[in-house]
């Protein structure tokens, strides 16, 4: 979002409407004006479940009345609370979605905790939020993703059809990549989806493994592996200096759309070595810009991952860079020809 605004709103006013009691710096540099609502829901999830679908609900329909008012379209993210937000009913001027992901809880069903008594029972009470997100989706027409995989999703799930645009760009040049097993890094939350666990299996007195994310689930199995750095509470820049040192990054993410994190390090002079699965596999190309291991069991993996940093020194990669301004000039073009506005 944050690069897309960069571009639009040179061009552009641009104002925010959000939930959200804090926003970023960088918001007031792209954003004419910023409309804040707060959302501050209750840590209980009975409780909150009706807050969402009574408070959070009202004041998307308040949102909604300023902005069909005001704006000639109105380009919508997704919601912390329902996935699809329930501006996506009320607005109706031309509008467009960006889809990132189903609300995971409710459809990931390989998920480590899916089955669980305690998840079990919080998508019982939570499965209006599973409905509203369902409806909410249904209710727009130009829905945008950034992978093969979320369009496949969308269509399998909500019956929707939409446009697929991957902020990537991938040249004829070449470059060498460097394999070193010294400085390998992994991205995102500490939690199963983001697939440390699978990474850290590799890791022993011959590597320096670094993990830079937040949070903590409890019994993660990386928390007393004395071989690993873990890294919280980042700013950006802070992140940006560790995919500079960084040799090989670790993508092991379960079924994740589009890595942003992924495609950072891609477009720096980092080996990239991930899962064969969602996203991943459509920002990597095996052999081209990185390295692609097969599902199997843990122990098979292990095995791979280990393979290809022991005996790959470096390699010939294409270049692969991050292409936001390509990704705005398609955005153009879908307003255009989905909604004539130019």
């Amino acid at each position: 979002m944050e690069e897309t605004c960069k571009i639009l709103s040179q061009k552009h006013k641009l104002t925010l409407y959000t939930n959200q009691k804090n926003t970023s710096k960088k918001d007031k540099k792209y954003f004419k004006k910023i409309v804040k609502t707060p959302f501050v829901p209750s840590q209980n999830i009975l409780i909150q479940t009706l807050q969402i679908q009574t408070t959070l609900k009202k004041q998307a329909r308040i949102m909604a009345t300023n902005i069909n008012k005001e704006f000639n379209i109105a380009l919508i993210h997704p919601c912390l609370y329902t996935q699809a937000p329930f501006l996506l009913r009320y607005i109706k001027i031309p509008k467009i979605y960006f889809f990132q992901e189903t609300k995971r809880e409710f459809y990931e069903k390989t998920s480590f905790d899916y089955w669980k008594p305690k998840r079990l029972f919080a998508r019982i009470i939570r499965s209006s939020i599973k409905e509203t997100d369902r409806i909410n989706t249904k209710s727009v027409d130009t829905i945008i993703t950034n992978s093969q995989f979320s369009s496949y999703l969308l269509k399998k799930i909500y019956k929707k059809n939409s446009f697929t645009i991957q902020p990537l760009k991938r040249s004829k040049k070449t470059k060498t990549r460097e394999i070193d097993s010294r400085k390998i890094l992994s991205i995102g939350a500490i939690n199963y989806l983001k697939g440390h666990h699978i990474s850290a299996q590799v890791v022993n007195r011959h590597y320096s493994f670094s993990i830079l994310g937040n949070g903590m689930e409890k019994r993660y199995p990386i928390k007393n592996n004395f071989h690993i750095k873990l890294k919280q509470n980042l700013t950006t820049l802070q992140l940006k200096k560790h995919l500079q040192k960084a040799k090989v990054f670790l993508a092991n993410q379960i079924n994740e759309p589009m890595g942003i994190a992924t495609i950072e390090a891609i477009s720096k002079d980092i080996s990239i070595v991930g899962l064969n699965l969602a996203g991943t596999s459509e920002i990597i190309k095996h052999g081209l810009n990185g390295f692609l291991t097969q599902i199997k069991s843990y122990k098979k993996q292990k095995k791979e991952i280990k393979k290809i940093l022991s005996e790959r020194k470096n390699f010939m990669s294409i270049e692969t860079q991050e292409n936001w301004s390509e990704l705005t000039k398609k955005l153009y073009i879908i307003i255009e020809n989905e909604h004539n506005l130019s």
